[in-house]
């Protein structure tokens, strides 16, 4: 038997040991909870995406940091720039990095909104490293909201009782 999920405290198969910082934490997501949570992302009506989202990951409606190099903040941008106009090109292996890499810098509103476009099946036969460095970015304790474990159980698990 394998340790608890994070989220469903299952002990499926095939978790994914979130390394947030570099360095495990404790938590594991199994990847029932993975492929679920993608499925979320994708499936959540426009209407409710930017609340639901808020809900979950303040950082979406929070500016960017502010940057103390102007060269940070200037390559931050062109990225953003790039990326948005290549986004109609992309393929799932593109927008997945791209996702990445906005989550790697903080960025979370742009993330999650490319997230959704990359296919639940392309980002599970991605492999466990990509895997870990995804979901360690999206279930960061500090980018979670207060209570976003319980929000999230309750989207990928409707009707279950909480935890």
């Amino acid at each position: 038997m394998g340790v608890e999920c994070w989220l469903c405290t299952g002990r499926g198969q095939g978790q994914v040991r979130l390394r947030p910082d570099g360095a495990a934490d404790g938590r594991r997501l199994c990847r029932v909870c993975a492929r679920r949570m993608l499925d979320w992302l994708r499936d959540v009506p426009a209407a409710e995406r930017a609340a639901a989202l808020a809900a979950v990951w303040p950082s979406t409606t929070a500016a960017p940091m502010a940057e103390v190099d102007a060269d940070v903040t200037a390559t931050r941008a062109a990225f953003l720039e790039s990326v948005s106009a290549a986004l109609p090109g992309m393929d799932d292996a593109a927008r997945l990095a791209a996702s990445i890499g906005y989550l790697e810098m903080g960025l979370w509103g742009p993330a999650l909104q490319i997230l959704p476009l990359v296919d639940p099946l392309f980002v599970e036969g991605a492999g466990d490293r990509v895997l870990t460095t995804l979901f360690s970015r999206l279930l960061h304790q500090s980018a979670l909201g207060p209570g976003a474990r319980e929000l999230l159980e309750r989207a990928l698990y409707p009707g279950l009782r909480p935890s």
